[in-house]
């Protein structure tokens, strides 16, 4: 009896060195399979990383240059408001100078009608001199 008490014990045993050996060869199939994802999973995982920091230098090489656009923008609008200013101001004396230059104008024709008189006077001043002369010779 105490044979068959350790037969039934060791078969026991055989059977749960099978069952560890089964579940040993499954654990190294599982753990092979899980290197190879791990493998092909950084793999991948460096290109993407790669791909990430091509990505992050070209969003700072875009940031600066938006930021010097945003500069340069803001230095034309600010040149755009001068030029602005600088136009109203020409147009404004363009406006007096062009209310100086028909005053001007009518001055002058003032003064060439005031002359036309003078001139004519002096005419008639001058035949009535002749005249006066003739008459006292």
């Amino acid at each position: 009896e105490e044979r068959e008490v350790m037969a039934r014990d060791l078969a026991v045993l055989r059977a749960d060195l099978d069952n560890t050996r089964g579940e040993r060869e499954r654990l190294l199939a599982d753990n092979a399979k899980l290197k190879e994802d791990y493998d092909r999973i950084k793999s991948v995982g460096g290109k993407s990383l790669e791909t990430l920091e091509a990505l992050t230098n070209d969003k700072a090489t875009m940031e600066v240059q938006l930021t010097t656009q945003q500069k340069l923008l803001a230095d034309m609008r600010h040149e755009l408001a001068l030029s602005k200013e600088h136009q109203a101001l020409a147009e404004s004396m363009a406006g007096s100078r062009t209310t100086q230059v028909s005053e001007l104008q009518a001055q002058v024709s003032q003064l060439q009608g005031a002359l036309s008189d003078a001139e004519r006077r002096v005419l008639e001043g001058e035949m009535v001199r002749r005249k006066l002369h003739n008459i006292i010779q």
